[in-house]
């Protein structure tokens, strides 16, 4: 799952090896807030995974991820 910054900058970067209309204020204001849903989206997924491994740890002894582990391995794919 990519971040809503990464798919920015990715979205950006494609808009911008190619004359396009993507760069006019209005369509960038429109991608950015395109991405707080997206946003909101991962915050609710990442609430729910912590919750999920604290459940976890304490009632079946489970090891929690640190936060680094959690980033590389769930969010920044």
């Amino acid at each position: 799952m990519k971040t809503p910054i990464q798919e920015l900058i990715e979205h950006f970067t494609d808009a911008w090896s190619s004359p396009s209309d993507l760069w006019k204020p209005s369509k960038v204001i429109e991608k950015i807030e395109s991405m707080l849903e997206k946003e909101k989206e991962l915050l609710e997924d990442v609430y729910e995974d912590g919750r999920e491994e604290e459940y976890q740890y304490h009632v079946n002894g489970l090891k929690q991820d640190t936060f680094e582990d959690y980033y590389n391995n769930k969010i920044r794919k």
